[in-house]
């Protein structure tokens, strides 16, 4: 074989081995390393669920009991003081008895501000006057505390004759009210005070009363109330009797009435054989 020969023969092996190397113009492209043929791509995975929101602050308790708010006679009972008062803001005019008239005020939920009088409806009639103050201490659970002080002006100017009689004394007590329902519908009270004048330094008395408010229904509540009085100091002495209140309030938000009545348990062969009748009114304007 010529040279000739030999050179052809060696350019068709190579066109040939550089025909073997390239792959196919149409091939498939290869998958990438490590993924078997035919994978198909893992799925995304679903988007986290958004954080709950956090919890509300839990609301203060009410500062005024729901019972109180029901009953526009709930910060007395018969003639002595409770430990609740009225919502700021409410204003209260009271009748006892048609004879004593007293207006109040509460600058807040723990203050009552009152006056009291006699109407001046004869010129027989001294003029009286009563300045009293109450301010609730303590409200945890079913238990109320309060402090209450009075100041009273007493004026006889005698038509009869050029001489007039006039004094002023003050008294300080306080009062312990325990709610006998989450409300404060019903509830017993306790209340101690002092009578505080020039008079009275050598030997101060003191009143002392219980009192007992049991819801019957709504609007219809059962009221009792005991009250004695003692004295300590250089005179110690308690008084040999008591007054025993008894009756039913009707009450509401903005009126009450409390009907009943009350005696001297002293006087057991007086004939009382109920009680002298009371009547108290109040209108409370919240």
């Amino acid at each position: 074989m010529n040279r000739a020969s030999l050179v052809c023969a060696a350019l068709v092996l190579a066109v040939r081995a550089a025909h073997a190397q390239a792959p196919a113009p149409d091939a498939a492209p290869s998958p990438p390393p490590g993924a078997p043929p035919g994978a198909t791509p893992p799925a995304l995975a679903p988007p986290l669920p958004p954080p709950p929101p956090p919890p509300a602050p839990a609301e203060p308790p009410p500062r005024v009991d729901k019972g109180v708010l029901n009953d526009a006679n709930a910060a007395h009972g018969w003639l002595t003081p409770t430990a609740l008062t009225d919502p700021a803001g409410t204003w209260t005019v009271s009748d006892y008895e048609l004879v004593l008239l007293s207006i109040g005020y509460s600058p807040t939920d723990q203050l009552s501000l009152s006056a009291t009088t006699i109407p001046p409806i004869t010129d027989d009639v001294p003029l009286w006057l009563l300045f009293s103050a109450k301010y609730q201490l303590l409200k945890q659970g079913r238990l109320r505390l309060a402090v209450q002080g009075a100041l009273s002006y007493f004026h006889d100017n005698d038509s009869s004759s050029s001489s007039s009689d006039s004094f002023s004394a003050g008294d300080l007590g306080g009062a312990a009210t325990l709610c006998l329902d989450d409300d404060c519908n019903s509830h017993v009270s306790g209340f101690v005070g002092a009578a505080l004048a020039r008079d009275t330094n050598s030997s101060v008395p003191f009143v002392a009363s219980g009192t007992i408010v049991a819801a019957l229904g709504k609007h219809v509540k059962l009221v009792g109330e005991v009250d004695s009085a003692f004295i300590v100091g250089k005179v110690n002495d308690v008084a040999n009797g008591a007054l025993i209140w008894y009756g039913l309030r009707f009450t509401s938000q903005a009126v009450g009435v409390d009907v009943g009545f009350v005696r001297p348990i002293d006087v057991g062969d007086s004939g009382l054989l109920l009680g002298i009748p009371v009547v108290a009114i109040s209108y409370r304007d919240l």
